[in-house]
């Protein structure tokens, strides 16, 4: 009777890790994902004078916060940023949570390298 490979024996290379097809096709994209879609807010964060979750709104103004500074803004720009920020908040949610999924169930793990003698 043929056994299964396990999913690290099926594996993609990645620098040290190991990842099973499936990691590899879920996690790569999520990684990419959330670490450009973060360069970008922080980008605009600079540009704009912050964020609209430190920000405010309050009697028709919109306020984007950044220790403790606030830029007022137009409200289509505090709605971009605030779902802007909620995106990398997730994008970076999601990465965490499939590296802990990869994990703990082998399709992800970190090749040791022993040392030269």
């Amino acid at each position: 009777m043929a056994t299964r490979p396990s999913p690290v024996q099926a594996t993609l290379r990645s620098g040290g890790w190991l990842f099973s097809r499936r990691a590899k096709f879920l996690f790569i994209p999520a990684f990419i994902f959330a670490f450009v879609n973060f360069a970008v807010f922080i980008s605009i964060d600079i540009y704009l004078g912050g964020d609209a979750l430190n920000g405010y709104a309050k009697d028709g103004h919109y306020f984007l916060g950044s220790h403790g500074a606030y830029t007022e803004v137009s409200r289509f720009v505090w709605t971009y940023s605030y779902w802007h920020t909620i995106s990398v908040i997730v994008g970076h949610g999601s990465v965490f949570l499939l590296a802990a999924v990869f994990l703990i169930t082998g399709e992800m793990v970190l090749e040791k390298k022993l040392p030269m003698a």
